[in-house]
Parts: C-alpha cells; sequence; structure tokens
C-alpha cells in the first residue's frame, strides 16, 4: 500500500504548489508504483487515478 496523492515530492519536483495542481504527478507516480509491484494506492483523485490505469494497462498488458 502506498500513498502518494499530491505529496510534496510531487511539488518539489514540478514546481507546483498548489496541491489541486498535481494530478498528473499523481497519476504518473501512481503507473509507476503499480509498476514496482504496489497493489493499493490511496489518492484523493480516484476516477482519474482509476481511469489512468485502466487506459495504461490496456495500451501495455492489452488486459
Amino acid at each position: 500500500m502506498l500513498g502518494i496523492s499530491k505529496k510534496r515530492f510531487i511539488k518539489d519536483i514540478v514546481g507546483k504548489n498548489d496541491s489541486i495542481e498535481r494530478i498528473g504527478g499523481t497519476i504518473s507516480s501512481s503507473i509507476h508504483a503499480a509498476l514496482n509491484g504496489v497493489q493499493i494506492l490511496r489518492v484523493h483523485d480516484v476516477n482519474e487515478v482509476k481511469q489512468a490505469m485502466k487506459v495504461f494497462n490496456r495500451l501495455i498488458f492489452n488486459i
């Protein structure tokens, strides 16, 4: 399990101070985490991350 939603490390990487503007970082971090074996993600933007994971899985793994 990993909770990475809108964390400060995303701000440090992209320079966006407003947590609302960190969804892209949350999505990319979530995909990276899933590729590295994380099975449970704690995120604020559930629908957006779920959609991103679904599209990614279809494109890469044809799931």
